[in-house]
């Protein structure tokens, strides 16, 4: 993973000043990010997440239990956001 990253750190240096790489890549972490691609698993995960913490919460440890907390927090306020702008 290290070297993959490395690679990928390396190629948007080399593509430093390509604003039509640039434009691509920004297209396309609009996309990642988009309502349309991440609501819906967001959505799903705050609905099931829970119970899933129910059932689990005696098998992790008490610091991975706090983490995964922290995480359903987070896709919560996600799922919030992209509840307020409903229009968007």
């Amino acid at each position: 993973m290290n070297e993959i990253m490395k690679q990928f750190t390396s190629f948007l240096q080399d593509s430093d000043g390509n604003n039509e790489f640039k434009g691509a890549l920004d297209s396309v972490v609009k996309d990642i990010i988009s309502k349309d691609s991440l609501y819906e698993p967001m959505r799903k995960l705050r609905d099931e997440y829970p119970a899933w913490l129910e059932v689990n919460w005696d098998k992790v440890s008490d610091e991975d239990l706090e983490r995964y907390n922290k995480q359903l927090d987070k896709v919560t306020e996600i799922c919030c956001e992209f509840e307020k702008s409903e229009g968007d």
